[in-house]
């Protein structure tokens, strides 16, 4: 049986990454406590793991964070208009920073991962 996946919440966060000596930019289209979604027309390989530097705009520091790429969606040059490539990544490492990113977007939400207003934290279902 697999375990539930961790809430993902849309945020568009330009980056950069480092993968296997290259360099690169991309842009995350979404992201949760376990993993996000980078878009990039260079997709790593299952299991390579990426340092990324993500550059929110609404913060004057980068975040950092060690990631393991666990799938990734190839996609011919001709429809990058209509489908993103990219990677779906793992969370190995990081910043508390990204941590506060996410509970900034549970509060704009209205609810936490669970579901739960944040005024029924604590409480018994």
């Amino acid at each position: 049986m697999r375990a539930p996946a961790d809430e993902r919440f849309r945020k568009r966060i330009p980056c950069a990454f480092n993968a296997g000596g290259r360099s690169r930019s991309g842009l995350v289209l979404n992201v949760s406590r376990s993993g996000l979604f980078l878009q990039t027309s260079m997709p790593e390989g299952s299991g390579t793991v990426v340092d990324l530097e993500l550059n929110p705009l609404e913060r004057a520091k980068p975040i950092a964070l060690t990631a393991r790429v666990v799938w990734r969606r190839a996609v011919p040059a001709q429809l990058r208009t209509i489908v993103n490539g990219g990677f779906g990544m793992q969370i190995i490492r990081a910043d508390e920073a990204y941590y506060g990113l996410l509970s900034a977007l549970v509060e704009r939400r209205g609810t936490t991962p669970d579901g739960r207003r944040p005024a029924e934290r604590g409480k018994d279902p």
